[in-house]
Parts: structure tokens; sequence; C-alpha cells
């Protein structure tokens, strides 16, 4: 039988804390230092379009500006591809300034990189998951799209990145609310802007492309949702 450990890089078994221990807080340091770099004199440049298209909706939607589509009240629609989903979150902090539209956004995509890293550290390993996330932390086509949710994004990479974790954290173990969790994360993104569905579509041709079906206790569980993901999309 054939030594998996050859030819590896992990510590010995006395330097494991300390090797997970420098791992977490060297992705730690990197996303402060994104929040960082991402706030720094935070009112500039002037908001723009992509930033404000919510900001009727967040405020109760007083008439329909950026509202293409309320149920009652609520508006579920800001333009036919774009859901409220943004509104909806921003709505319990929302005041006008480029602080209150900004700085949730910069938040979140600090949050994301943690949960990069954690879809990639038992892969990579801790140290080289958190170099990737040292990267991405200094990156300006990471800084700049996030201060500003260019497009928007940042909702978009926050369930992209929820969705592969939890997908390889099921594979290391399986568990009935890991599937459902990544299946309300399809949801929120579809929802958040309608060409999420580029994402759902590409995550499901790879799992079906290049990983079995899960095994373990909890296999028959994960199958049957992601068959029902895979016969929604189709």
């Amino acid at each position: 039988m054939l030594n998996r450990d050859v030819g590896t890089s992990r510590p010995p078994p006395s330097n494991v804390s300390r090797y997970r221990l420098l791992g977490d807080g060297f992705a730690l340091a990197a996303t402060c230092c994104f929040g960082f770099l991402a706030a720094f004199r935070i009112e500039l440049p002037g908001l723009y379009m992509d930033e404000v298209d919510f900001v009727n909706a967040a405020q109760g939607g007083a008439d329909n500006t950026m509202i293409y589509m309320r149920l009652g009240p609520v508006p579920i629609l800001l333009m036919p591809y774009l859901g409220a989903l943004k509104a909806w979150a921003w709505a319990p902090i929302f005041r006008v300034s480029a602080l209150t539209i900004r700085l949730p956004a910069v938040l979140l995509a600090a949050l994301t990189l943690l949960i990069f890293y954690v879809a990639m550290r038992d892969t990579l390993g801790r140290l080289w998951a958190a170099t990737v996330v040292w990267i991405m932390a200094v990156d300006p086509a990471n800084l700049f799209p996030s201060r500003l949710d260019w497009g928007p994004t940042v909702l978009m990479h926050l369930f992209q990145a929820a969705i592969l974790a939890l997908w390889f954290s099921n594979r290391e173990k399986a568990e009935p609310w890991k599937p459902d969790l990544i299946l309300i994360c399809f949801a929120l993104g579809f929802f958040d802007k309608f060409n999420y569905i580029w994402i759902v579509s590409s995550f499901v041709v790879g799992v079906l492309l290049f990983y079995p079906i899960v095994s373990g206790p909890y296999g028959e569980y994960a199958r049957d949702s992601f068959a029902g993901s895979r016969l929604f999309l189709f």
C-alpha cells in the first residue's frame, strides 16, 4: 500500500496546531488588510448608478423609481433581471451616504474572502490558501469593484464562495443540511441577479463531470437534493 503522506508538505503532528493557527491568522490578516484598503476614504469616488439603484426600494419605495415589480407594497424586482435582495438586506441600516451604501458591501466582500479560504484550506493547505486570499485581498480588480459593488457583484461572489465551501465540506463530511444550504444559495443568487444562472449551470455541470455521487450515510439524501436542482435547471 502506498503511503499517501510521502512527498507532501504536511507538518509533523506536534506542529499541527501551530500550523493551523499560522494559516488562519495569515488569512485573517489578509481580510483585515482588504477591509482597510477597500474602506479607505470610502466617500471617493462619488456614488454612481449601480450603487444607488436600490436606494428607493431600501427606503420603502415611496414611488416606482427603479422598482420594476412589487408584491403588494414590497419591492420585488428593481429591473427585469435584478431582484430587490440588496434593498432588503440594506434596509434596516440604510441612510443615504457613501458610508452606509459602501461599508456593508466591503464587509461582505471581506467575509467572502474568509469563506473562500475555508473552501480552499483543506485542499491547498492553510498557508497556500491564505496566500491565495492575500493575492485576492490586494488585487485592484477585486478591491475596486467590491468597494463600489460594481455590477453589482458583492452578493453574487458571497453566494458563490458559500456554495464552494459547502460543497467541499460536504465531500469531507456529508450532512443533509449542506445540500439544502447550497440550493438556498442558488436561489438567493438567482433572485439577486438572474444571470446567476450561469454560475448555477457551471457548478452543476462541473459536479456531474468531475465528481462522483456523494457517498456515505447521507449520500442518498444529497443525491436526491442535487437531482432536484438539476431537474429545475434543465
